[in-house]
């Protein structure tokens, strides 16, 4: 049981949540990229626009930051050239084997924002490739606890972008 879930929301997801049942607003928009380790002329050393085989670093099947990555990808050629060498559920685990210079992965733009600006990670592909999310915070309206509610009256009030900061 919990009282408020944090999640991400991806519109074109094909589950969604009843927002009779679960009410929720949104605390911020964050943007999953597609990322490669620079070679040494600060290019994508693995690049979306490759026409040899690309190493990516995917999602596991259940996570789903990786259903919005396949939803992406479920009619586009590129998918044929991706060939998955590792996979794992966390987008930091994923990070991680990016900074190693294993292959590509789209990881969202909160968790790399210092690689990017250092030139530790650059994009491995332009802003078509880009999957926008937000960051919802969900109650369920059938569960009345007086410390929810006024917790949830304070949330309303912040800012929509405090993420963002």
């Amino acid at each position: 049981n919990c009282d408020l879930m944090l999640a991400y929301y991806d519109p074109f997801a094909t589950m969604q949540l009843d927002a009779e049942v679960f009410p929720s607003f949104s605390i911020g928009k964050v943007k999953m990229l597609p990322v490669s380790l620079p070679d040494e002329h600060g290019k994508p050393l693995f690049s979306l626009q490759r026409d040899s085989s690309i190493p990516y670093l995917a999602y596991t099947q259940g996570a789903f930051l990786g259903r919005s990555v396949r939803m992406l990808l479920k009619n586009d050629p590129l998918r044929m050239k991706l060939r998955t060498v590792y996979e794992t559920a966390m987008a930091e685990g994923l990070k991680g084997m990016v900074l190693q210079g294993v292959g590509v992965a789209w990881i969202p733009d909160f968790c790399i924002r210092e690689e990017l600006k250092t030139g530790k990670l650059v994009r491995a592909g332009d802003e078509s490739w880009d999957i926008p999310l937000e960051i919802r915070l969900y109650r369920c309206s059938l569960v009345h606890k007086p410390g929810v509610e006024r917790l949830w009256r304070q949330m309303m009030k912040l800012p929509r972008d405090f993420l963002q900061a």
